[in-house]
């Protein structure tokens, strides 16, 4: 399964999740169902109500995040903030074993397999939704945790914390949250509330720990000082919320949003790099390096200098350098990385042509 964006769909791909519409906040009709082969009819319907982009089945059973585990995450995750939003209490302890139950398994999952990566496919729906948001920035987080060390109980917690990281959110007005344009000042120190809200929400329940609400107030925090909302630098930021603020950041990029189109993961990556020691801590984006798959396994990709490939195997020291199979008669063999000749060589896309054929 793979995320085609709507300007790469092509006639003969099979849709591997329903396609939803969004009709009043609270329903949403399907447009196309799972299994069904795209025509053009398909694509100009997909254009007119903007949707931004497909899971198209590839062949490949995603193994972080099936469908059932997605439907099953969403849930917990929206029972929380809806309980926030509309009834202002705090979570109750069923809520809480629900969301703690979710993370389990996702945990269970990501460990499994000590080499297992997290692929682009497993996380984007390349929309603004925050439980999706949630979601994406829980499985980054877990990961970079495992790469980390954690033992399987501060991963729990962890996920925990980044299910619920943006829980805040739900008390900023929706106007701001979904404008289309820059917020002003005003509104954007309205936006910066949204952690120590969390925090105030959070820690009322006595069944949420202190690691999990300390990740949530630290989460915007920069390593160098400079974030929010109290200004904390270094190691005196909480770990969770070192963690979280990678993953939060990447997928943000990497994601759609009201005011952007996303950009691509090859770039979301370099800005994280190049984000170290300033916004982030270098162990945790050294963690995120290793974990973070912008090129999984068998994905195909067109180079800088038009050929088109197969990638082969990963480099957890620059995952934008893998090894490649070239598609052609001699099938070369070429390591981005490690060949000094090949430095001007980059990937410049996806190769989505493929996928008709599947």
């Amino acid at each position: 399964m793979v995320f085609v964006p709507q300007y790469k769909l092509k006639s003969g791909m099979k849709i591997a999740y329903d396609i939803r519409l969004d009709i009043d906040g609270k329903s949403k009709a399907i447009l196309l169902t799972k299994g069904s082969i795209l025509t053009k009819n398909n694509i100009k319907k997909l254009i007119k109500f903007h949707v931004p982009g497909a899971y198209i089945d590839d062949g490949v059973e995603n193994i972080i995040l099936n469908e059932k585990t997605r439907k099953e995450s969403l849930s917990a995750i929206k029972r929380a903030f809806d309980m926030c939003e509309n009834t202002c209490e705090i979570l109750d302890e069923d809520t809480v074993n629900q969301i703690q139950i979710i993370s389990k398994n996702l945990v269970d999952n990501i460990c499994m397999n000590d080499e297992i990566t997290v692929s682009i496919s497993d996380l984007h729906s390349y929309d603004e939704d925050t439980y999706l948001h949630s979601l994406s920035v829980t499985l980054i987080s877990i990961a970079i945790g495992t790469s980390l060390g954690l033992n399987k109980e501060k991963l729990c917690n962890l996920g925990v914390c980044a299910m619920l990281h943006d829980i805040g959110k739900v008390e900023i007005p929706i106007e701001i949250i979904s404008k289309p344009s820059k917020l002003t000042e005003e509104e954007y120190n309205i936006v910066k509330r949204h952690p120590q809200l969390g925090l105030n929400y959070i820690r009322l329940s006595k069944v949420i720990n202190k690691d999990i609400y300390l990740g949530i107030v630290s989460h915007h925090e920069k390593f160098d000082g400079t974030g929010y909302p109290n200004g904390l630098k270094g190691e005196k930021i909480h770990l969770f919320g070192r963690i979280i603020a990678v993953a939060d950041v990447y997928d943000a990029l990497t994601g759609r949003r009201p005011y952007r189109d996303p950009i691509k993961p090859s770039e979301g990556i370099e800005y994280i790099m190049g984000g170290i020691g300033t916004s982030f801590d270098y162990n945790v984006v050294k963690a995120f390096l290793e974990k973070i798959e912008p090129y999984p396994i068998g994905s195909h990709v067109i180079l800088s200098d038009k050929r088109r490939g197969i990638i082969m195997k990963g480099n957890i020291d620059n995952p934008l350098r893998p090894i490649i199979k070239i598609i052609g008669e001699n099938e070369e063999v070429l390591d981005l990385y490690n060949n000094f000749n090949l430095k001007n060589i980059v990937i410049s896309g996806i190769d989505y042509s493929y996928l008709k054929n599947m």
